[in-house]
């Protein structure tokens, strides 16, 4: 069943001489193409107006494919796996065993990626079982959705196109180091990390990111391994971002301007930097880097700054989850119909729980056995337009879902507590 936006969306689309192309699987995305070319993305109850929902499903790779796909763009072969939990939540059979059953179907190796993540965060290229279970595991360690693709192997161009125009072009380079038989792979890693430091470059090395030991791991070496002399290695060692700054400086490189710090002397600063780097000394300010925080609604966790956490709380993984705790504990007391409820199922011995954030669209008045949920209305705020069809929307996702919603109105509750319940069919 299509949520109730999407369907709205369907049913005016061809009055207008529009055309609208759902994705097929869970029917929260959509985008709409207007006879003159112009594209508006629909996702859940975003529309793009202010271009919200175009964002969110371009950072969610597996409906970007799709309607790229649609729009005659050539994608790789894939397949979305989901975290234990979340597939429970969303009723498919979609876990990492059956993502080692597609994997063992498309052929290893295969790309293994975040749903949500970018700049080749998280992306990984495994070549076994063992490997697949591994990288699936790390990916639900930051995002509730992995993607098994086919793997593509070929060079890594990247262009940047802004109205019809070329502004940066470039290739990415992988990742590699030559061996001089007396370091180890480490040591060589060090190095190179060194030089980017020398040459004024913001690329870091990550030397805990599992996917480097698992590429040296599928070449038989390891960091400890001496590379005999002249030797390299690469297959594209992962592990490693390039900011933005960096790719339009090599971008310019390519088209032969000179990087404008070429020929500049080091200034002492910087100098004194590299030879902190280099005598692995910190600095007189050093707390320890960043430390674990966990969310108080979903639980997640994530790393950020002390000072971040000193100064600002940094309680909550979003600012969704955020919101939910506002208004779990915002109120000092129940309102006068949800007592009312209340009462009414404590009379009947029903067991439920109050104030429950759900999906991370809706905190729910009461949640009772065999997903049923009771939201107690006022007769003004709930009668408002806007908060109307931000009901209708709620209500379509949590019964797609699986939940039955009963919402009963201020009016009705005072009049009669009972027969409210009574309409609930337990």
């Amino acid at each position: 069943m299509l949520p109730y936006l999407t369907k709205l969306i369907k049913k005016l689309a061809p009055k207008v001489g529009a055309k609208v192309v759902v994705e097929p699987e869970w029917g929260i995305a959509a985008q709409i193409i207007y006879s003159n070319g112009v594209v508006r993305s629909l996702r859940m109850y975003s529309l793009d107006l202010n271009h919200i929902a175009s964002s969110d499903i371009a950072r969610d790779k597996d409906y970007a494919k799709f309607f790229m796909a649609k729009r005659g763009f050539p994608v790789a072969e894939g397949q979305t796996v989901f975290e234990d939990n979340w597939a429970k939540t969303v009723k498919s059979n979609r876990t990492i065993s059956y993502g080692i059953k597609y994997a063992k179907s498309l052929g290893y190796p295969v790309i293994v990626k975040p749903n949500s993540k970018s700049q080749g965060n998280g992306v990984c290229l495994v070549g076994s079982e063992k490997e697949l279970k591994n990288a699936l595991q790390e990916v639900f360690k930051v995002d509730k959705i992995a993607i098994i693709e086919r793997y593509l192997p070929g060079r890594d161009y990247r262009i940047v196109v802004l109205d019809g125009e070329i502004i940066s072009a470039y290739e990415r380079m992988a990742l590699s180091v030559v061996g001089d038989g007396k370091s180890s792979i480490l040591a060589l890693l060090k190095r190179k990390q060194k030089s980017f430091v020398l040459q004024e470059r913001d690329t870091r090395i990550n030397f805990e990111d599992k996917r480097i030991k698992i590429k040296l791991q599928q070449q038989s070496y390891s960091f400890k391994t001496v590379l005999p002399k002249n030797k390299k290695i690469s297959e594209k060692l992962k592990g490693h971002k390039t900011s933005e700054e960096t790719r339009l400086k090599l971008s310019e490189q390519k088209k032969g301007n000179k990087n404008p710090q070429y020929g500049k002397p080091i200034s002492e600063i910087a100098k004194r930097k590299m030879s902190q780097s280099r005598s692995k000394e910190k600095h007189w300010n050093w707390k320890g880097g960043k430390i674990k925080i966990i969310c108080k609604v979903c639980g997640k966790e994530r790393y950020a700054h002390r000072c971040h956490v000193k100064k600002r709380g940094n309680k909550f993984c979003s600012h969704r989850c955020n919101a939910i705790w506002g208004v779990i504990h915002s109120r000092k007391s129940d309102t006068k119909i949800e007592r009312l409820v209340e009462d009414e199922l404590i009379r009947r011995n029903i067991p439920y729980t109050k104030q429950v954030p759900l999906l991370g669209i809706t905190v729910v008045d009461f949640l009772l056995s065999n997903n049923i949920i009771i939201y107690a209305d006022g007769d003004y705020w709930h009668n408002l337009p806007h908060v109307k069809t931000k009901n209708i929307n709620q209500n379509y996702m949590l019964t797609f879902y699986g939940y039955k919603v009963f919402r009963f109105w201020e009016k009705d509750i005072k009049k009669s507590a009972k027969n409210c319940i009574d309409k609930i069919n337990l």
